[in-house]
């Protein structure tokens, strides 16, 4: 691993850069960045100069190239990019700096450990769960990408990343990515293909829901700005990823939160299709806790109850929007439904609030931790549901 703090003090020396922040060492949530002067609200915290910032820009060429194999379906541009991350790995572990030496040093300096939850593949914790099946596509798709542009890659006579740096740059991707805009960078892809960027150091700002900060593109780099509160000297500066579930964060941030109020339960329908003979799945309809800031069961979930043939091929506008007028013997399907789905959770109630309460000292660490508020997270949304 590089030294981060050279690589720090490197960027600060950037005539781009702004900010008075420090690094922080702490044994249970690892770096973190605090104030060292207090920030007015609306105030700059920091600005990263674009120089250090890494994009799907920086490997367009890679991309086309890439490209240019396949006619449909399209290799994703994240996946490019994230290949470009692993061969910057690469080129600091070969002691080359190659084209983009400030990328080289900047991917150097990033722990070798897996920190997303899509990279860990699936434990005890979570097994049987939507999330495990979450977490399996998309590896799954990892694996596809990784093959497809190996293919092409070892076609063109050029160097080929490892599986496992592979790896590594997917859970770099899904744990340290920001939307590309805040670089002024939009996806040359069409359709809902998202492609983000890293940005050093603002990368270490640890998940805080109701922080108020705004990260934008201002003209020189990336900046971080304060809330209408403002920071005190010494306060921790914190990132908001917004209103995500504990899936959600788990999956690609590799931590869960206890009482989660973002937290959701996806349900999925299936149902024999009279058109096609085969079973059909609807969904994923994202049930909440009880709140009057949203709505706890999507109409979606209510219109493919009473009618899953008209929301056959996906839970389109025409599925999703509207009142829907629901019956009593759906809404007692709909509670056997959920019953049943809890009865898994209840099951290991008393396994999963033991390993909750040892805080990640016992056997499976704080990746057992994260499991265990995540199954108890998904045990209150399903007995919230049924109250």
């Amino acid at each position: 691993m590089a030294d981060w703090n050279s690589f720090i003090k490197e960027i600060e020396s950037h005539p781009d850069y702004r900010g008075n922040v420090q690094a922080v060492v702490d044994e249970y949530q690892g770096i973190s960045l605090k104030t060292t002067a207090a920030v007015p609200p609306g105030g700059t915290i920091l600005q990263i100069p674009f120089d250090y910032c890494l994009s799907a820009e920086d490997c367009r060429a890679l991309t086309e190239k890439i490209r240019k194999m396949w006619e449909e379906p399209l290799v994703p541009e994240r996946a490019c990019f994230m290949w470009y991350i692993a061969s910057l790995k690469d080129q600091f572990m070969n002691g080359v700096n190659g084209a983009n030496a400030r990328g080289v040093k900047y991917v150097g300096t990033i722990i070798d450990v897996n920190q997303s939850g899509c990279s860990w593949g699936v434990d005890e914790m979570i097994e049987g769960t939507n999330l495990a099946d979450s977490v399996n596509r998309m590896n799954e798709d990892a694996e596809v990408w990784y093959g497809r542009i190996k293919e092409v890659m070892t076609g063109l006579g050029e160097d080929v990343v490892k599986w496992e740096t592979w790896k590594w740059a997917n859970g770099v991707y899904h744990s340290r990515g920001f939307p590309s805009d805040i670089l002024g960078v939009k996806s040359k892809n069409e359709g809902n293909d998202y492609c983000g960027c890293l940005v050093p150091v603002l990368d270490l700002t640890n998940h805080q829901p109701e922080a108020e900060v705004e990260w934008l593109s201002a003209e020189r780099g990336v900046e971080m700005r304060a809330g209408p509160k403002g920071l005190a000297a010494g306060a921790e500066i914190s990132n908001n990823y917004g209103q995500k579930s504990n899936t959600q964060l788990y999956r690609s941030y590799g931590f869960t939160i206890p009482l989660n109020p973002y937290d959701t339960y996806p349900l999925l329908l299936s149902y024999n299709s009279p058109s096609s003979g085969r079973v059909v799945t609807l969904g994923p309809f994202e049930i909440r806790k009880n709140d009057e800031r949203w709505e706890q069961f999507p109409s979606g979930l209510w219109r493919a109850m009473e009618d899953p043939v008209g929301c056959e091929g996906g839970v389109n506008d025409d599925c999703q929007d509207g009142q829907v007028e629901v019956d009593g013997s759906t809404i007692q399907g709909l509670s056997e439904l959920l019953q049943s789905r809890l009865a898994a959770f209840e099951a290991t109630r008393e396994r999963d609030d033991e390993v909750y309460g040892k805080n990640g000292e016992g056997d499976g660490g704080k990746r057992g931790w994260y499991g265990a508020i995540y199954r108890i997270g998904q045990r209150e949304v399903l007995e919230d549901a049924l109250d």
